[in-house]
């Protein structure tokens, strides 16, 4: 037997998602076949003044209709209110709950990126601590102002705060990662997962991720870094990974969270099974400027993708590629995945759901792989949404039309994350 074969088999037996095209795998699908960004002005918060004015925001969402306490519900930052009731659909999905679950063999991780206390919070304690000529007086804040700072605070700011209520509502007393990134959270959760399963950590794992860049501090930072689109005449049209015309992301949020269990403890079960993880790598590439260095360290990771699988280049079917529409963040991936899969990466079907969703920041690599497993339950390759006129020098096999009728049993998910954070998971179909 291969080092692959006597390694702990890992499914996924359950999901929960949100995002700004649905609430199921089914309708994210449908919505991503109807080739359509849902990207528009941004409705939470007044944007004019900032370069990037656009984003993919979760309709008609209210957390305090959704959540089922008013104190959580204040309590939870944005993004965090979607990854707990994604939380929640994964486990009901697995036929799961709180009395069922293992609680010492069962662990949770989790990737996002937090947007801290709210900053309203400080404002009667700034008011308190001012001068008659409205300087801050540091000693009247001691003395007068820190007091009235809710102690909620504290916990708002907390990035593992929803980690721990999902945690402590689901009895997940096990191994737990928590990780804070810019774009790749969700994609390492669900690797690290894969190991700890195998190393017999745990049993069962929910992991994914959750985010949302729909706020006015992450648009300033984002859009000033070039990592945002500013086409906010053409908002539908802005987010075009590939094209010759790209000129970054569009702003977006949601959640995808997901069982994953040991093979043998979900077949015992009568689980049922949307596919499996097979492989993991990741790396970073610093500096990220060196475009070159990051391709490299890129075709590593790919490489160390494939051989924790124990699959070589020519059994990848398909590839879901980040696809963030940043000239240099394309270029990477690009020439990564033809140098780590050689003739075969030239070939080979690639596509991306983030220009029919936005980027969903650290819940992509997650809401990624959950459609590349209804890609191959389908046997369906969908085409990205504004590849219009694909770039020369990117000479991928993009698909720009619907690929049916296929035979799907295995493929590459690459994740990219900010500044040069790389993940690459290999999966395969329910049923090999």
């Amino acid at each position: 037997m291969s080092e692959a074969d006597e390694k702990r088999r890992v499914f996924v037996t359950g999901m929960g998602l949100l995002s700004p095209i649905g609430r199921t795998a089914d309708d994210v699908w449908q919505r991503w076949a109807g080739g359509r960004c849902p990207a528009g002005p941004v409705k939470r918060f007044d944007a004019t003044n900032l370069p990037t004015r656009i984003a993919t925001e979760i309709p008609d969402f209210s957390p305090r209709k959704e959540l089922k306490s008013g104190r959580l519900a204040r309590l939870l930052r944005p993004g965090e209110d979607f990854g707990y009731l994604a939380a929640a659909a994964a486990i009901s999905d697995a036929g799961l709950d709180r009395e069922s679950i293992n609680g010492p063999r069962s662990g949770i991780a989790i990737g996002c990126r937090k947007e801290g206390p709210k900053v309203e919070n400080f404002f009667s304690a700034i008011k308190a601590s001012l001068t008659e000529a409205g300087e801050m007086d540091h000693q009247k804040f001691i003395d007068d102002g820190i007091k009235l700072i809710p102690p909620q605070t504290i916990v708002e700011g907390l990035p593992n705060a929803c980690m721990y209520y999902i945690a402590h509502e689901y009895v997940l007393q096990g191994i737990n990662y928590n990780f804070l990134a810019l774009g790749s959270g969700g994609a390492m959760a669900l690797g690290e997962s894969l190991r700890a399963i195998r190393r017999g950590e745990a049993d069962l794992m929910l992991a994914g991720g959750y985010d949302s860049w729909v706020n006015w501090v992450y648009l300033a930072q984002l859009s000033n870094r070039r990592l945002l689109s500013r086409n906010n005449d053409h908002p539908q049209k802005a987010h075009r990974p590939f094209d010759s015309n790209r000129d970054g992301s569009v702003a977006g949020e949601g959640a995808c969270l997901m069982i994953l269990e040991d093979a043998d403890s979900a077949v015992r079960r009568g689980a049922s099974v949307y596919g499996e993880l097979q492989g993991y790598g990741s790396a970073t590439g610093v500096p990220h400027e060196d475009l070159a260095a990051c391709t490299r360290v890129l075709t590593g990771c790919i490489r160390q993708a494939l051989a924790d699988a124990g699959c070589g280049p020519e059994e990848i079917d398909f590839v879901h590629l980040s696809g963030d529409a940043t000239p240099g963040g394309d270029a990477v991936e690009t020439r990564a995945t033809m140098e780590a899969l050689g003739r075969h990466g030239t070939q080979i079907p690639a596509t991306t759901l983030k220009s029919a969703t936005g980027h969903l920041g650290n819940a992509s690599g997650s809401m990624e792989l959950a459609m590349m497993f209804e890609a191959m339950k389908r046997q369906t390759i969908l085409p990205i949404v504004n590849l219009e006129d694909p770039d020369p020098v990117l000479p991928l096999s993009f698909v720009t039309s619907p690929m049916e009728g296929l035979e799907l049993r295995r493929g590459l998910l690459l994740n990219r994350g900010w500044p040069s954070h790389y993940t690459a998971l290999v999966v395969g179909r329910a049923g090999g």
